[in-house]
């Protein structure tokens, strides 16, 4: 017998497939050893009766629905430049906020060193 026969069609009577066959076979829900003979290579790709096929398909028809909508994408693009020059905003203020530390920094700096002079010349 070829192999496409135990690929397609339970084994002969006695004939394990690998030693957890017989667990497998008690049951288990994701593991069923072998394709029914029944399915063809794309029943996977158009599986109406599982309902989390069917949520993806409208969640896709949505977002495709959105995304070609003009109005949405003006929206879009008008969020994302009002983001955009907020976090450049964000950045133009800490580098000011730093700069201002940096400069009272060095004014003290500036202030303890003229405080440590003016008794040597006194």
């Amino acid at each position: 017998m070829s192999q496409d026969y135990y690929y397609y069609n339970a084994p002969p009577e006695g004939y394990q497939t690998n030693p957890y066959y017989q667990y497998y076979n008690q049951g288990h829900p994701y593991y069923t050893g072998y394709a029914p003979a029944s399915q063809s290579p794309l029943s996977g790709w158009f599986d109406f009766k599982n309902q989390h096929y069917l949520l993806g398909m409208l969640l896709a028809a949505g977002i495709t629905v959105l995304a070609v909508n003009p109005n949405v994408q003006k929206a879009v693009v008008k969020g994302m430049a009002k983001a955009w020059s907020g976090l450049q905003y964000g950045v133009e203020e800490v580098k000011e906020q730093i700069n201002d530390i940096r400069a009272e920094m060095q004014y003290k700096q500036e202030q303890k060193a003229a405080a440590q002079e003016e008794p040597a010349d006194g």
